[in-house]
């Protein structure tokens, strides 16, 4: 299993409305984007496959927020965030999921109107972290990708069909020059001829010499 970082900016994320953003804020924030509400009809849902999930927010001084957290048809689990007399916190906890069994899961964001609607408070949230299911893991990352796994398998196969191929041909080309030059450094032979125009005699014999007559 591999920890999927996930943005709040990332289009999984299916948001209802009510929702605003303070992008380059604050820098402690993650990716530094932050998505806020005070809307007590506001939420959002993800789905992933893994076999677990947390959501991380920001508190910002004075401000308490309650969030409500679904997972799939389980019971809501409420959390309601301390009230920051401190500086801007980024990076908190705010939920974190039992163990699942390995599958495809939902998990819906709310927040009430018990404490959400109040002047000073509203809900920050910054981005989510699941375990991915074995085989669809990643490397952490603010915007996983689900496409473009088939380019990735051809890109790794055709060199791998490519180059011995090549390699082959060029050996064979490299055979066929060698062969060449070698029919034609070859050196010629003609059979050699004496001064009388007579064939050698490892061809034909010379006429018999005649003996004068005394």
């Amino acid at each position: 299993m591999q920890a999927v970082v996930i943005d709040d900016k990332n289009p999984r994320i299916i948001y209802s409305t009510g929702w605003y953003s303070a992008d380059g804020v604050h820098a402690t924030d993650y990716n530094q984007t932050i998505s806020i509400s005070g809307d007590p009809s506001a939420g959002f849902s993800f789905k992933f496959n893994g076999t677990s999930i947390s959501v991380y927010g920001s508190i910002p001084p004075n401000n308490t927020a309650m969030s409500m957290y679904t997972l799939d048809t389980s019971t809501p689990a409420t959390f309601t965030s301390p009230n920051n007399t401190g500086p801007y916190k980024s990076g908190q906890l705010l939920y974190q999921s039992p163990a699942l069994s390995d599958g495809e899961h939902t998990l819906s964001v709310g927040t009430p109107d018990t404490v959400i609607g109040d002047a000073s408070t509203q809900f920050y949230f910054d981005y989510l972290t699941y375990a991915s299911s074995a085989g669809n893991g990643t490397t952490p990352t603010s915007a996983v990708s689900t496409s473009g796994s088939g380019h990735s398998k051809a890109s790794t196969v055709v060199p791998a069909v490519l180059v011995p191929c090549l390699v082959l041909i060029a050996a064979l080309g490299a055979m066929r020059y060698w062969f060449k030059r070698r029919r034609r450094a070859a050196p010629t032979i003609t059979p050699l001829m004496q001064e009388t125009g007579y064939l050698t005699e490892t061809s034909r014999s010379p006429p018999p010499q005649r003996r004068p007559v005394h």
